[in-house]
């Protein structure tokens, strides 16, 4: 998109080889890793717009070992990439954070004004990451924006509604409390949009969440693939206190075996708790919030399964 608008772009990966058979051939290719300082000097130079896209993700628990690794990446490798960005004084630094920087949020709808409180090492260095950023626009006018996306989804994604999918295709599927918490997602077009759009738009030090306006109902959304499948599938309910103990035993028993655990207890508060946002701030500076609904992208994920023959 930003070279359809006739934007020249400079990437910076670690492998070249496989950066060339991902990128387009005339995108200049920068080599250098963000937790190496040395590799990134010079690097933006020339440049008067960054996208930091660069994060380590992951669901791990809190452990002294876990925090260094996330913070080596999400928090001292964004410190370092920042500083390049002071020294060309480059016009404006998109920093991608993660809605996962606030953890679980109680109160709605969610905006940037909401409180955050993270948990896990993954979520406790993104809200870092934006505090180190925030604190260089205040003291410094660092012209940095942030954007926090939600869950990022699409045909060709990580989980483009696999694991739901695979549920459907065996006919039953857990219900996990009584109420069908509210979810919205980022859709990738969205997100790309977005991003763009902040080329020429957005309020330097303002957080902008990135997800679909309208929200569905987790188990609505799940109804609505086994409806696209032509799948029957029976929804057993499990008490939300049952299943947050049955997490929290595995993740003792994982934990003793020195593994990452499939299931946690927050794991299950979150995926019961409301996701509902307030988009009024996107609405007013970039005049954007998203265009492909829930149910749409939902539709594009499952025929894009359906077209791979996984299903």
């Amino acid at each position: 998109m930003l070279q359809g608008q006739g934007h020249e772009i400079s990437v910076l990966c670690r492998n070249r080889e496989k950066a060339e058979k991902m990128l387009p051939k005339d995108c200049k290719i920068v080599l250098g890793d963000i937790t190496d300082a040395e590799s990134l000097k010079g690097c933006c130079d020339g440049i008067d717009m960054v996208y930091q896209l660069v994060g380590l993700s992951g669901n791990e628990l809190p452990s002294d070992h876990q925090f260094a690794r996330f913070r080596k990446v999400n928090v001292e490798g964004l410190r370092n990439i920042v500083e390049e960005a002071k020294q060309a004084h480059v016009k404006r630094f998109i920093q991608v954070s993660s809605i996962a920087a606030m953890g679980i949020v109680k109160k709605m709808p969610i905006n940037a004004e909401s409180k955050c409180e993270p948990y896990l090492p993954y979520q406790v260095s993104k809200r870092e990451g934006e505090l180190l950023v925030l604190k260089e626009v205040k003291e410094n006018g660092f012209p940095a924006i942030i954007v926090r996306p939600a869950k990022v989804y699409g045909p060709e994604g990580e989980d483009s509604y696999q694991s739901i999918i695979n549920m459907c295709k065996k006919g039953i599927f857990p219900r996990v409390g009584m109420r069908d918490a509210q979810v919205s997602h980022c859709y990738i077009d969205d997100l790309i949009s977005t991003l763009a759009l902040l080329t020429e738009k957005g309020k330097v030090g303002e957080i902008y969440i990135c997800a679909t306006e309208k929200g569905i109902g987790f188990y609505e959304s799940v109804r609505l693939v086994a409806k696209l499948m032509n799948k029957k599938v029976t929804m057993i309910p499990i008490p939300r206190w049952l299943m947050a103990s049955i997490a929290y035993c595995i993740e003792l028993i994982f934990g003793c075996m020195g593994k990452k655990s499939p299931v946690t207890r927050k794991n299950v508060i979150a995926a019961t708790t409301d996701r509902i946002y307030d988009f009024s701030t996107n609405k007013r500076d970039i005049g954007f919030v998203s265009s492909i609904t829930m149910e749409e992208g939902i539709r594009r994920c499952v025929e894009y399964n359906k077209q791979k023959g996984l299903w």
